[in-house]
């Protein structure tokens, strides 16, 4: 809870070794998706996101640093998650489902300057993919996801980094924005 953060939101600078942001869609789910109901597709997943939202997943590039090897600090990024620091939420859209999902285009600025842009079929097909995907991975391991849960599904724009000073903004067409600021 203490890394989940509301746009717009400021981020201190000193507390990551070396500050990154990625453009993703978070889903909120709305009804709990028990291990006893696997395996699901992506309409039954849906189906429990009450919610769909902006947001930047925030990232501290400088975790592992001292794996010196970079194959290796790649894969051990990967497997640990090592990566990840929290995330900012933009507002939540219960509507969601208005929108094309896949098709949606993102994108990412940073003091004004637009630094990527995709689309939500750049995560695997579509940004609800990796949810199902957790869903079921989870359900073999006897997990659930429960209502009230947020998930961020893979990022649409490739890392970028921050200094103080820097200013970003995430946009979904159709959801919204999130923004944050480093200090």
């Amino acid at each position: 809870a203490k890394n989940i953060n509301h746009s717009p939101a400021t981020l201190q600078s000193a507390g990551y070794l070396r500050l990154g942001i990625e453009c993703e869609v978070a889903a909120r789910l709305g009804q709990d998706l028990p291990a006893s109901g696997a395996p699901y597709n992506r309409d039954q997943v849906a189906e429990a996101v009450d919610a769909i939202m902006p947001a930047f997943e925030v990232i501290d590039g400088g975790r592992g640093s001292e794996i010196e090897d970079r194959q290796a600090r790649l894969l051990a990024s990967i497997a640990t998650n090592i990566s990840n620091a929290g995330i900012v939420l933009g507002s939540p859209v219960a509507d969601w489902r208005k929108v094309d999902l896949a098709a949606s285009s993102g994108s990412m600025t940073i003091n004004g300057e637009l630094v990527g842009e995709g689309h939500g079929s750049d995560v695997m097909g579509h940004p609800l993919e990796p949810l199902v995907w957790l869903a079921n991975m989870l359900a073999k391991r006897g997990k659930s996801l429960t209502a009230g849960t947020v998930v961020i599904t893979g990022s649409i724009v490739t890392p970028k980094f921050l200094s103080p000073g820097d200013v970003a903004t995430v946009a979904l067409e159709g959801i919204g924005e999130a923004s944050l600021k480093v200090s």
